[in-house]
């Protein structure tokens, strides 16, 4: 970078067969309030209109297409070709809000030691309505170990230096999910993250994310781990951050595996329920003759039974 020259950044959307929301995603890219920055669009074999809503853009955006390849692959595809100092990754079905990219660049021009600075995200339905995200806790500084615990930040809200993304390797095209949390993992073991405490990105839930599906949330997340196994050979907080992480696929992902499973089983979907079933007993084998789960439920429908009790007869509570 020049001196007194802004930083370019490149903002990398790939789509697959999005073309309807396409449009959007672009115009909030183009729409930012910093004034160096270039827009690629990766076209990953989309059979819409996903071409024609990108060639709208041809004298303002890089359009690339592809043979269809995954979200992976189209997003090192874009890498590849990305001019820029820092780079957002940006999904075509979401939107960044115009001073994004402004608010994150000084953090990074001013410490070379970071690698990644990220935000918080708004999440919009369907209909259009907006609502802020969960309020997760925000992390600074070395954060390995934090992230080994689970990934706390979206792909969208994090602006990168793209050195630090080719030398991690870039996103893993193996991964069907969670490879934004595997290059974030590569990327913390050298280098430092910091925050923009405020929402500049919608996310738009649709109900049918991928993040929705559990079975492929839960192998990849086995994954991951498998991969950081030997990151920092016989260090305590690694084991404890694992220890974690597998405590809650057991409590959190299993019963919806098994859940799933029965949906399955019910619709007779053999092959997937059985698939479900497997991944279920992986990580929690006892599920379904835990003494401890039913002890609580019957707990739970004890205190409900006690509750519809007195509320029926005052008396109970003389």
């Amino acid at each position: 970078m020049s001196p007194g020259k802004p930083s370019l950044v490149s903002i990398i959307i790939p789509c697959y067969n999005q073309g309807p929301l396409l449009a959007e995603a672009i115009e909030s890219a183009l729409a930012q309030t910093y004034p160096q920055i270039e827009v690629i669009v990766v076209d990953d074999g989309s059979t819409d209109n996903t071409s024609l809503i990108a060639r709208r853009y041809r004298d303002r955006i890089h359009y690339l297409y592809q043979p269809n390849a995954g979200l992976s692959a189209a997003r090192n595809a874009g890498l590849a070709i990305a001019r820029g100092v820092y780079v957002n990754f940006l999904d075509s079905d979401d939107r960044l809000l115009p001073d994004k990219i402004a608010q994150q660049v000084p953090l990074l021009d001013e410490d070379p030691a970071l690698g990644l600075v990220y935000c918080r995200h708004f999440l919009t339905d369907a209909q259009g309505i907006r609502r802020p995200a969960e309020a997760l806790e925000a992390h600074r500084g070395e954060v390995y170990h934090a992230l080994r615990r689970g990934n706390f930040l979206a792909v969208h809200t994090a602006l990168v230096r793209r050195a630090c993304v080719e030398e991690a390797g870039g996103f893993d095209p193996k991964l069907r999910s969670l490879e934004d949390w595997n290059l974030w993992l590569r990327i913390a073991r050298r280098y430092r993250f910091d925050f923009v405490d405020a929402p500049l990105v919608e996310y738009r839930d649709l109900g049918d994310s991928m993040s929705k599906n559990h079975l492929r949330m839960a192998k990849s997340c086995l994954q991951v781990l498998k991969l950081h196994a030997q990151d920092h050979p016989g260090c305590a907080a690694c084991r404890e951050a694992d220890a974690y992480l597998r405590t809650w696929l057991r409590l959190g992902q299993a019963p919806r595996l098994y859940r799933g499973a029965a949906r399955h089983l019910r619709r007779g979907h053999w092959r997937e329920a059985a698939a479900w079933l497997s991944a279920a007993m992986g990580l929690y084998p006892t599920y379904l003759i835990d003494p401890k789960r039913w002890l609580r439920g019957y707990r739970k429908a004890a205190q409900n039974s006690a509750y519809s009790l007195l509320l029926k007869d005052d008396s109970l509570g003389s």
